[in-house]
């Protein structure tokens, strides 16, 4: 296999010159003789290893397949790759492009020597555009950075008198005052004329005067606020993710599925469930860390590669098991433009990866002879952290097409080539690589969850918006079938999936998640395509057999009114009027690390809590716009206790 190697200058030729995998792909089959008959010589495999076999050893097919993709891209770290994205951090910068800049500063700090000064100067740049957000948290711990870096000594008033200015604006004035000695013997030193130095001593005299009779009471504002979501409660003793309220059952028409064991209010948490993997999408290694998912303050890179970055230095040393036999394949991957679903397939392989040949392939062994498994332990237990209920995960390899089944196997052959290229392995290990790969791109399209952020880009809460920023296989969660018509809402604190009722759920009823296509959004005939070519089923719920119009189809109501007098009519009336008021002060909410202290997220959040269950209880007319808006401000709430941007 060609290894080759790109610059900084060969990525941006490469990405639109390279070809990626569709490409490549086409080009394979073109060069397939007999086509018909191959489909037909595939069609009487029955298992994944069949396939797998079938591609890699067929002497049309395997010499070709590894022709087209015989090459192995790495990246190399350099100071001058380094430059290059700083300069247009600088650029973007000087245009008040933030965000941009931030990006940029990033990836020179990826691209950066390891020990390089250049990294102590990136981090004076990203602190110099955190003070022009007002974000001056942020703003201190990069210029920490920089200062532990080696930041140039006669350069270093610079970051000490924006230091400053950052406490003082925090309202820490008293610490302001610790740093005079330091700032004016920092000026001393610096690169900078007599001139200069008189000026800047003006302004360090001016600073702490401001300061010398002020009091530190404004520095709470400040306290950036850590979201811990709560806890479910009593979990139940088989399927330790979720709540006791709930249990597993079978059956011909639904397969497994989660049933509520008791009647259950709106804002009741269910499940709160750690991922057996989870994977940032590419789009986001330039912001996020590579581990955690969480958005990077003060982003330390990989010491090998130019691609990924880590919140800090735990988050770097705990993914180093995992990043060493991921670090030499992500290129390529990237290049070849695989999907996300190809990603989190890697990752799910390289946790794998560390049972060792013997024990997955037994596990393989034991899923391919008992197909109806339930994934369970030995102990009878459901576990979040195991492997087992990744594998026998719902695939439909029966409802797929052969061109569909053939492309997956071409995929996971290049996967794992490219995993073992370099390698001394036995031609077993290699195909078990490429069939587990198999299996898990059939079940991770109709299984894995996405990993969300919410985004706010202006002041106010209408400003939101939810990004997908990774993707994650949950055991638990993957029980979970869909109705256009959910009863729970999910959100992610972290990359934990948590999920939560947002209808009044009744003893006996079944547990429905939404799979991303919702009647008040989407028509019936959309949903019945999509949830049929991507899931293989049709949807039957509630929604989809009364036909419930879009939401912009329902007639609006400002308050709900029961024919007759009776106290849950009256109450209803009294609390629906009440969120009308409550939903115009959320909706305008100035936007802060302290929004979720504010006593209205609270009251509003158990306003839509009481309207919804008033609602399910008294008969009142559903599809309502209003139902509707009491579940999106009850899920924009949720979301704004998990991963949040501002």
């Amino acid at each position: 296999m060609k290894v080759g190697t790109l610059d900084f200058d060969d990525w941006k030729l490469g990405k639109e010159t390279f070809e990626d995998f569709e490409i490549r792909y086409r080009k394979l089959l073109s060069k397939l003789q007999d086509a018909q008959a191959l489909t037909r010589e595939f069609s009487e495999c029955s298992s994944n290893a069949d396939s797998i076999s079938f591609v890699s050893d067929n002497p049309q097919i395997g010499p070709k397949l590894r022709e087209q993709f015989s090459f192995r891209i790495r990246t190399a770290k350099s100071d001058r790759n380094s430059r290059f994205y700083r300069d247009l951090g600088n650029k973007a910068y000087q245009h008040k492009k933030y965000l941009e800049a931030l990006k940029l500063y990033n990836k020179s700090l990826i691209c950066s020597l390891n020990g390089s000064q250049e990294i102590a100067v990136i981090y004076a740049n990203r602190s110099a555009v955190f003070y022009a957000m007002k974000k001056y948290d942020e703003c201190l711990k990069n210029l920490e950075a920089a200062l532990n870096y080696n930041y140039p000594e006669k350069l270093k008033f610079k970051l000490i008198e924006r230091y400053a200015k950052a406490k003082k604006a925090m309202g820490l004035f008293k610490e302001v005052l610790t740093l005079e000695q330091q700032w004016r013997e920092a000026v001393e030193v610096g690169d900078i004329p007599e001139e200069k130095k008189l000026e800047i001593s003006k302004v360090i005299d001016l600073l702490m005067k401001e300061c010398r009779f002020q009091d530190d009471s404004l520095k709470e504002k400040f306290v950036r606020v850590t979201l811990i979501d709560e806890p479910i409660g009593e979990s139940n003793e088989n399927v330790p993710a979720m709540s006791n309220k709930l249990h597993v059952q079978w059956t011909e028409e639904m397969g497994r599925h989660v049933v509520a064991k008791e009647d259950i209010p709106p804002g009741t948490k269910l499940i709160h469930e750690t991922p057996y993997a989870s994977v940032l999408l590419p789009e986001f290694y330039d912001t996020h860390c590579h581990y955690c998912l969480a958005y990077a303050i003060l982003p330390m890179a990989c010491s090998c590669c130019t691609l990924v970055m880590y919140c800090g230095k735990q988050c770097q040393e705990l993914a180093i098991p995992i990043h060493k036999l991921e670090c030499r394949i992500l290129p390529s991957l990237i290049m070849l433009d695989v999907g996300k679903m190809a990603f989190l397939a890697t990752r799910i392989f390289v946790l794998a990866m560390s049972f060792g040949f013997e024990k997955l392939n037994d596990y393989v062994l034991q899923v391919n002879s008992d197909v109806s498994g339930d994934g369970c332990e030995d102990s009878g237990v459901y576990s979040s952290s195991s492997y087992l209920p990744i594998l026998y995960l719902v695939h439909n390899r029966k409802k797929r097409t052969q061109s569909d089944l053939f492309k997956r196997s071409v995929l996971s052959i290049v996967i794992a080539d490219l995993f073992f290229n370099e390698e001394v392995i036995t031609e077993a290990w290699r195909k078990l690589a490429a069939e587990l790969m198999l299996l898990h791109l059939m079940n991770l399209p109709c299984n894995a969850h996405e990993i969300s952020e919410l985004v706010f880009n202006g002041e106010d809460v209408r400003s939101s918006s939810l990004e997908e920023i990774g993707a994650a296989a949950f055991a638990t969660l993957s029980l979970l079938n869909h109705s256009c018509n959910p009863n729970v809402v999910r959100h992610c604190c972290g990359t934990t999936g948590v999920v939560t009722a947002i209808r009044t759920i009744k003893g006996g009823e079944q547990i429905f998640d939404n799979y991303g296509y919702h009647f008040a959004m989407h028509d019936y005939s959309y949903r019945k395509k999509v949830l049929s070519e991507q899931y293989f089923f049709r949807c039957s719920c509630e929604a989809c057999v009364r036909s419930f119009p879009k939401y912009p189809d329902i007639e609006p109501v400002e308050s709900v009114q029961l024919p007759g007098d009776s106290p849950i009519g009256r109450k209803l009336e009294i609390v629906s009027s009440s969120f009308m008021v409550l939903l115009e002060q959320f909706v305008a909410m100035k936007i802060d690390e302290s929004t979720l202290d504010d006593p209205l997220v609270s009251e509003i959040y158990s306003n839509c809590a009481e309207l919804l269950y008033l609602m399910d209880t008294s008969g009142a007319p559903f599809p309502s716009q209003l139902y509707c808006d009491a579940q999106e401000v009850l899920k924009q709430i949720l979301s704004m206790k998990g991963n949040v941007r501002i």
